[in-house]
This record gives structure tokens, sequence and C-alpha cells, in this order.
């Protein structure tokens, strides 16, 4: 195991301090830790890296708030977990639906929709591109 897992389960790293490390992998162990604030859950929800994002996605006591920053994330396997929650708003599974990806898809039940995305012969952009005020 490497040191930070043992000082972070021994409680010689702090959950704050983990969630701000420069390492990848502690911020991801973060993620995952049991009682992790709903501050340190919205901050960890803008990380830089898509590993930790994802990892908080699949917390079982995900904040509103990170929810709702994640589903509006731009990374497909961040995008795919969100899906499958169990416990989405309407809002959210609304939000997720205009995902163009037939696992966010098929996961929030829209099977036809998710079987015409597999049907295309090219994969298109997850998300539709943003327009700008004429167009």
């Amino acid at each position: 195991m490497p040191a930070w897992f043992d000082r972070l389960r021994s409680g010689g790293l702090s959950t704050r301090d983990a969630a701000f490390d420069r390492d990848e992998s502690v911020r991801a162990a973060a993620a995952r830790m049991f009682g992790l604030s709903a501050s340190l859950q919205r901050s960890l929800a803008l990380d830089a890296s898509p590993l930790v994002r994802t990892v908080l996605a699949g917390r079982p006591d995900l904040d509103s708030r990170a929810a709702d920053m994640l589903c509006a994330d731009n990374d497909v396997r961040v995008l795919r977990v969100m899906a499958g929650r169990s416990d989405l708003s309407d809002g959210q599974k609304a939000q997720l639906a205009e995902i163009r990806d037939a696992r966010v898809l098929e996961s929030l039940g829209l099977h036809d929709a998710a079987a015409f995305l597999d049907s295309l012969p090219f994969a298109p952009a997850p998300r539709a591109p943003k327009r700008g005020l004429f167009g």
C-alpha cells in the first residue's frame, strides 16, 4: 500500500487535505471516503480529473448540488455513472436524456433512443454544440 493510503486510513491525512492533494489517486480515494462533506463533494465535482469525478458520481450519499454539477459534466464516463443512479431528480434525468450516448440513454430507460444511436455508423458528440445568440 502507498504511504498516503496508510496515512489516510489512520487519520494522519485529513479528508480535506486528501481532496486537494496533487496526486489524482489521493483525490480519488478522498472522493469515496465515508462522511465526505457536501462542500468537499462539490469541490471534487469540479476536479480536473475524470477519474475523481467518476468515483464521486458513484457515491451512495452524493450531495444533490454535486449531482447537478456531475450531470453537466463533459466526460461521458462520469455521465454514464450518473445515469445509472436510482436517486436522480426529474431535472437531472432530463439533463442526462439530452446526452448522445447509448449507454447513458439505456441506463435512463430510453431504449429506443439508445438503439437508434447504436445503429448510427458514427459516434455523435455526447453533447449538442452550444449555439450562439443568433443560431
